[in-house]
Order: structure tokens, then sequence, then C-alpha cells
């Protein structure tokens, strides 16, 4: 009776916390059961191991459900799925990094949630042991949880998609695919040292550039009330609304702005020398970077953000809003005007990290209420949703007033091309995850953009744009151009000139952060179609809708394509 009260008790569990609680439930008595039978037996040997495996499978196979289900909550993935054997290796170092708090309050309740299963169902076990029950009732329940299973799973409809996701690409495009990576690897490195062309440029004349990235940033928190300064410049710039990050994980979003690349190539030989360190070098410019965070040799970025690439880099060890503040300010004073006849152009990227979990803000800047408060967990149930998405609104109001500081007034301010982008979005469980890096959806991959360039209008675009678009951007605006032999350097397109039907007829991708998975995005199509693009193994595998089409633009010859 122990083991048979202890197998309900693991089934209602196990139910209790799956999303298919009847499915799950039945599935766990179909399980369990038949270990009860055997434990049942009349033989001793039997009886005996019947019962250990039982009582093993009782209590493991629920502790591992709940912690199956707090793992899915978080990333959309179950416990042995590559993401999180990825995550779990390749990059635990990196995860400790993030262990705040509020992820250790987390753990912290799933924690006690295993205690006390283990503790009711030892208890409601060792008051079964007093009682008698025959064979026939656990056979019987079996049976009953097997009809159940079988006819459940009998009437699951199997997915139209399940059949087109492992389709691959021809072997005469795979072998076509390889070449014209390798060219345009060998572009990349001649881009580096031949294809600018100076001729005629006065560098003492071109503008100063800022570029700020906002560390997880969602498009909808520009709005008036909540962060007017770039609110304002949204209605003064080129503001991007459907825009998209070169993937959803700082390392690929902050590559496609350094390369005007997509992010398929963060694999390739130009993730260790950044074009936009390289041309903006060679046209005159001093560049800085600026930021509160310093972990990017341990997620692996350090091949374009270190000290190597920039003429002043300053990184410091997080400590709250206070290392978004000294970013800022040191931000401010590199490009501060000097009357020296020797100083350069100068080109700064600032980092502001208030937007990341655990989203802190100044207390005057809680604006958007009810908010969490600090000790909110993560993960967080759906319940908490809202407050949670508060508080991160209230995070962007207080990364607002660092950009108004790094903005300035002063007519050498607005002299100043502006950029400003997230490095990424951020999901609240709209996609089924909390945070970023975990699944392809627009909640991850979209972020909003604006350019704001001395002397050029306003311009809302509302076809879809990309992080690979900025790097040609500013080379344009800064009156730096590119020579080509008739195809594509960089992927993206000069915003300021770009026509609204080449912003419309073209394609492009976004990636996600543990896998090859990209998403093939064209005007208004939603975030369907997705493929596998390997750019070290030369492969395609995925769903043929819009491959071609993206190859073609990608890959192949088009003079059009270049920024001006």
């Amino acid at each position: 009776m122990t083991i048979l009260i202890r197998c309900f008790v693991a089934a209602i569990t196990i139910a209790a916390v799956s999303e298919n609680s009847w499915l799950a439930g039945t599935d766990a008595l179909a399980g369990l059961l038949p270990l009860a039978l055997v434990a049942s037996s009349d033989r001793q040997w039997t009886k005996r191991f019947g019962a250990r495996l039982a009582n093993f499978a009782c209590f493991v196979l629920p502790c591992l459900t709940l912690v199956d289900t707090t793992v899915f909550q978080w990333t959309g993935s179950h416990l042995w799925s590559p993401l999180v054997g990825r995550a779990v290796t390749d990059l635990r170092a990196g995860l400790f990094s993030y262990a705040s708090a509020n992820v250790m309050r987390g753990i912290g309740v799933l924690v006690a949630k295993i205690a006390l299963y283990v503790s009711v169902a030892w208890a409601l076990g060792r008051i079964g042991s007093r009682w008698q029950i025959s064979v026939t009732p656990i056979a019987t329940c079996t049976a009953i949880a097997w009809i159940a299973v079988l006819g459940h799973h009998g009437n699951i409809p199997k997915p139209e998609w399940a059949a087109t996701t492992t389709k691959q690409v021809t072997n005469d495009t795979a072998q076509s695919f390889q070449s014209m990576v390798l060219r345009r690897d060998a572009d990349q490195r001649m881009m580096s040292v031949s294809s600018l062309d100076e001729s005629g440029s006065d560098h003492e004349n071109r503008p100063d550039i800022l570029i700020v990235i906002a560390e997880s940033f969602r498009h909808e928190l520009i709005t008036p009330e909540g962060t007017p300064n770039l609110w304002k410049l949204a209605n003064e710039g080129i503001w991007c609304r459907n825009h998209f990050s070169g993937g959803n994980a700082t390392n690929h979003g902050i590559f496609s702005i350094v390369s005007g690349l997509e992010a398929i190539w963060y694999s390739r030989p130009v993730r260790y020398s950044p074009p936009l360190n390289r041309l903006f070098h060679r046209s005159g410019y001093e560049i800085g970077f600026f930021a509160g965070h310093d972990d990017w040799r341990v997620f692996r970025m350090d091949g374009f953000i270190s000290d190597e690439h920039y003429d002043e880099f300053s990184a410091e060890p997080p400590d709250g809003l206070s290392s978004d503040r000294q970013a800022t300010m040191r931000a401010i004073e590199y490009l501060r005007p000097s009357d020296e006849p020797t100083r350069k152009p100068r080109l700064a990227i600032l980092y502001l990290y208030a937007t990341h979990a655990t989203f802190n803000s100044y207390p005057d800047d809680q604006k958007f209420q009810p908010a969490a408060d600090d000790r909110f967990t993560i993960p967080y149930p759906p319940s908490a949703a809202d407050e949670v998405w508060n508080r991160y609104r209230n995070a962007a109001v207080t990364a607002d007033r660092f950009i108004g500081a790094a903005l300035g007034d002063d007519d050498t301010a607005r002299n100043r091309i502006f950029v400003f982008t997230g490095d990424h979005g951020e999901s609240f469980l709209e996609d089924g995850t909390i945070g970023h890096g975990t699944k392809l959806s627009p909640q991850q991959n979209m972020t909003p953009a604006i350019i704001r360039i001395p002397g050029g209008s306003h311009r809302v675009i509302d076809s879809p744009t990309m992080h690979a678009d900025i790097l040609p951007t500013l080379l344009a605006a800064a009156g730096i151009e590119l020579t080509v032999q008739n195809r594509p350097v960089l992927d993206g397109i000069d915003l300021a000139s770009a026509s609204e039907d080449t912003l419309a007829q073209r394609f492009f991708v976004t990636r996600n952060y543990f896998d090859d998975q990209v998403a093939i995005i064209h005007d208004r199509d939603p975030m369907q179609n997705e493929i596998e693009v390997s750019l070290d193994e030369f492969t395609i595998k995925g769903n043929t809708d819009h491959l071609q089409s993206w190859i073609d633009a990608r890959f192949k010859p088009s003079q059009s394509r270049q920024p001006k």
C-alpha cells in the first residue's frame, strides 16, 4: 500500500506542474504502477527489487519533473534538450556570473517545492504502510492508466511542419554555397586593406559619432512618458520601427553592429577584425568603448570587444547603476570638444546595462506601477509578469536618463551622428520563455533603432531593418565610401538613401543564440521561415521558403546593395 500511495502522489505532482496535466498524470501512472505490481509479488527477491525501484522512481521522477518544468518555463526547452546541455557545459562560467539574488530566490523556491513533495510522499507512504491491499486493485489501476495513455497518444495530431524542417538543399547548391562563403571571406579581408576610398576626404571635418547600445531593449519602451529623450530623437532622425538584431543574444547583436554583417558570420575570421573599427580607423577616427560590464571574454566577444580594437577602452565590473553612470561620464568626456589641432574625429560606443534583468532603476524613475520589487524571483510565474514588465519599463526610464546626459544639448552635440539601439530584445513569457537567447521570436530578436544624422531629415521606416544596416549607414553619413568589385561586402544597406521598395523587397536573417537556427525576414512576414545555417560546415537545412531568394540577395553580385 505504501508504494501504491507514493505512485499516486508522484503522478498527481507530475500532473500538477505539467502543461498537459491529464497526459502527464496518466503517463506517470502508466510508468509507476507496473513497479507497484512487481513490488506486490509473492517472491521475496522480486518484491524487494520492485519496492526499491518503485520508491526510487516515485521520489526521483516528480523531482526531475519539477526541475524540468522550471527550466522549460524559463527557456522553452526541456532538461534533455541540446540548449540546456550546452548551457551547463560550454557556458557554465558565464551563467554563474548571472546567478543574481533573484535567480537564487527562484532556485530556493524550486528546492522548497522538491522538499515539500518528498516530505508529503514519505509521510503518506508511512501512513499507508499500516493498510493492507491486494494485487488486484493495483493491476486494475495499471490497466486503466495504460488504456488512457494509449488512447490519448493515438489522438495527438502530428504537426504539419515536422516533415519540412529536416529538408536539405541539393548537393549542387551546398557546393556553390561553400564557394560563395569562401569568396566573401576573401572580400572581407580585402576590404580591410584595399577597398577604402579616401581620396579627397577631409578627416578634420568629419563628425563625431555616438553609438548607444542598451541591453535587452524592446521597441515598446520608446514612449513620450517613459523615454522622452529617445522619443524626441525618434521623431527627429531615422526611426526603424520593425528592426531586428543580428540575434537574440548580446554577442550576435553587437557583432552585427560592428561588422555590418548578419550574425551567421560570427564564427568566421571577420569576427576577430571588426570592419567598423578597421574602416573608421583608416578614415582618421579614434574609437572608444565604454561599458559598465566586463564579461566580454566569458561570452566569447573579446574578438571584437577588447582594448586591442579601441584607442580607449573602459569596461568595469558591474556595480548596479553606478557602472552605467561611470560609463556614460567617460563617453561624454571622450567626445568632449578640444581646441587641440591634433584632435581627430571620434567614435564612441556606450553600452548600458540597466535594462538587463534584474532591471534596476533610480527611485525617482519608478513611474510605472505596480512594479515588482527587488525580491522578485527568476524565473517568475505568469501572475507576476505584468509587475516585472513595469519594473523593466522603469529601468528604461533610468537608461533614458543616461542617454539624455550623453546626448547633451549644445551645438557640438547636435552636430554628432547619433545611433541608439538594443543588443537584442527580451521575452516576458509572450513566447513561452523568460529572458533572451533561447528562442527565435519577435520579443527576443527585435529591438528599436534610431539614427540621427546632422542635417538629415526625419524618416519612419516600417519595413524590416537589421543591425547590419547600421554600419553602412554610418559610413555614408561620415562620407566614407567603399569601393567594391560588383558584389556585396557588407550585408546591410544605407538606411538614409534606401528606397521603400528596396527595403520591402529584401531578405535577411536573424539568428538564435544556442544553435544555428535562423529566421528569414522578408517584408511583413512573421518569423516562421526558420532554417539552419552553418558557415563552418557550409550547410543549409530547413524549409526552403524564401531560402533561394535570401542566398541570391546575400551571396550573388549586386552593385545596388552597396552603401553609397
